[in-house]
């Protein structure tokens, strides 16, 4: 399986972290849509459970919807380096588009659209091995706009892309001047720009979350960096390279630290989560409220009780409140190879549980929808959830079927 999970809470601060891999088990079952009532709020529903092989398993990224399907990727199988998917929201999952490691391998960031073509990253293939942005159509035609690795340039991208005014922007986890990650800009004619190479203290380090767009400016967070190196920073950057650290992470003692998943902006706010940090325990991360100034606010800290724990992914917004997964927390479930061990401590608030999903206002009043079980439901969802028609749309990276290869699931809040 992909160890991306393990890394995020182990070596953060890091200048490099590896992407170890070790092989996906092969076989499988599809499972059909298994409805199970979460508590007396909506109803949570698998629509597919990933297959291995052929079939494409373990989804880091979330889906986006187009023209009337949902579009996603997996980041094992298909041909041994992940696979992108088409599903209905029925359910149903298509592999449009099965890569080989020459053009592109193990995409973990969401897709986005421009001009009907579907772009997207890999963290690693391509001409050099660090990392793709690759273009696709809806009949499955892919072709790789960028291989990263040349000297200055970003290596291994982590999150999806963003348009602004007809221009693809994304972050890379390392590679750049300085080998803390870049921030850079490519057109859809195969023109690649690196517009920021982060520095670590007090300037941002290693990003794993995409970019947002507001007033005319990207907004993004990084890892590591900031004021405290191992807190992760919030910035904002213009289309010309201009960057500003406008929030550093963990230097307050109940504030949370490493973010890695995308910003959402709300009324002028902005919305995110923090994988560690907070006032519980020994941190088990956050959802936070930001002014596009920087100054920032920790609406709620994960941990207590059945409460989820680290949360990798961004936000989603649905109705006026915001719903967002956990990788860990919730639940222990009934046998431990459901869902994925994390490497820390066993203090049964994180570790070795199966997720959750949440909600929680804007004023910070949190509770949890769903809590995974590993089988049949799915289990550790890493990637943000989508809204589309009135219900969210997410992914599971583990369990499901018993080969553990991961899930689509719906939630009607």
């Amino acid at each position: 399986m992909r160890t991306r999970f393990i890394l995020a809470l182990c070596c953060v601060a890091l200048a490099s972290c590896s992407r170890a891999t070790a092989p996906l088990p092969y076989g499988g079952v599809n499972l059909s849509a298994d409805v199970v009532r979460v508590q007396s709020q909506g109803a949570y529903q698998t629509l597919d459970s990933f297959g291995g092989g052929a079939s494409g398993a373990n989804p880091e990224a979330g889906l986006v919807a187009y023209r009337g399907k949902l579009y996603g990727t997996t980041n094992g199988a298909g041909s041994g380096y992940g696979a992108v998917f088409a599903m209905p929201p029925p359910g149903g999952v298509s592999i449009i588009h099965r890569f080989v490691k020459g053009d592109g391998a193990y995409p973990t960031g969401r897709l986005v659209v421009l001009h009907d073509v579907l772009y997207g990253t890999t963290t690693e293939g391509g001409a050099h091995g660090q990392g793709t942005v690759f273009g696709i159509t809806t009949s499955g035609e892919e072709s790789v706009i960028h291989s990263f690795g040349r000297p200055g340039d970003g290596e291994y991208p982590d999150a999806g892309l963003v348009v602004m005014n007809g221009v693809l922007y994304g972050t890379t986890r390392n590679g750049g001047a300085h080998g803390r990650g870049t921030v850079f800009a490519i057109t859809p004619e195969r023109s690649e720009h690196v517009l920021h190479s982060f520095g670590g203290t007090p300037d941002g380090g290693h990003p794993s979350a995409g970019l947002i767009v507001y007033k005319g400016e990207l907004y993004g967070t990084t890892r590591a960096g900031g004021k405290n190196d191992a807190g992760g920073a919030a910035f904002k950057i213009d289309a010309f390279g201009d960057e500003r650290v406008i929030h550093s992470f963990g230097v307050n003692p109940a504030d949370g630290a490493n973010p890695a998943g995308d910003l959402v902006a709300v009324n002028g706010l902005f919305y995110g989560t923090t994988i560690h940090g907070g006032a519980v325990g020994p941190g088990f991360g956050t959802v936070f409220e930001m002014n596009a100034g920087g100054k920032e606010f920790v609406l709620h800290s994960f941990g207590l009780g059945r409460d989820g724990a680290y949360p990798l992914a961004g936000l989603a917004s649905l109705g006026g409140e915001l719903y967002g997964t956990t990788e860990g927390g919730g639940d222990t479930p009934e046998n431990k190879a459901y869902c994925v061990f994390f490497g820390g401590a066993q203090d049964g608030s994180g570790a070795n549980r199966c997720g959750t999903i949440f909600e929680i206002t804007r004023y910070g009043r949190e509770r949890v929808l769903y809590r995974f079980h590993g089988y049949p439901d799915g289990a550790n969802p890493i990637s943000a959830l989508a809204a589309v028609t009135g219900s969210l749309y997410g992914t599971a990276f583990w369990g499901g079927s018993k080969e553990y290869y991961g899930t689509t699931f719906r939630l009607s809040p």
